[in-house]
């Protein structure tokens, strides 16, 4: 039996996507669940949020592309 790679590879791309997005679903639904438990006002829970993305930005540039 011959294995075509480029059809392997696309299979391999493909399952890599949908395990992606059902983790992705799964990590959603804990946000709105763990958010909804702490009873915040949506305001402070956009500014955590923000808070967190400008953590990781940060730690991504430092990683990538060498930035302090």
């Amino acid at each position: 039996m011959k294995v075509n790679k480029a059809e392997a590879l696309n299979e391999l791309c493909q399952a890599y996507e949908t395990h992606l997005d059902d983790t992705m679903g799964t990590l959603h639904n804990r946000f709105v669940a763990f958010i909804a438990e702490s009873r915040l006002p949506l305001p402070q829970v956009l500014l955590v949020l923000k808070m967190v993305e400008s953590e990781v930005v940060a730690q991504a540039q430092k990683k990538y592309m060498g930035a302090d």
